[in-house]
């Protein structure tokens, strides 16, 4: 197991310690839940789906400029090769 150091704002610090309260448990307990939480929603988070979801999103839009345009402005030979 490892030992980690965090910086808390004065705020941050205190609504811990209330919520540590209230839940009738340690801060170190609460923190280690919360990130064992967000760890856990990372690891299974669907971002191949995310990505599938958001398909088309963009397709009416007339205000973007040319995709097309900008790529083939950044394929250019930036060190005079051609």
């Amino acid at each position: 197991m490892s030992i980690v150091q965090i910086e808390l704002t004065d705020a941050e610090r205190e609504a811990l310690e209330t919520l540590a309260r209230e839940k009738g448990k340690s801060a170190q307990d609460i923190l280690k839940e919360a990130l064992g939480e967000v760890l856990h929603d990372a690891s299974s988070f669907d971002w191949k789906g995310a990505i599938a979801r958001g398909e088309g999103l963009w397709a009416h839009r007339d205000d973007l400029p040319d995709f097309d345009e900008l790529r083939r402005e950044s394929d250019r030979d930036l060190w005079g090769r051609d």
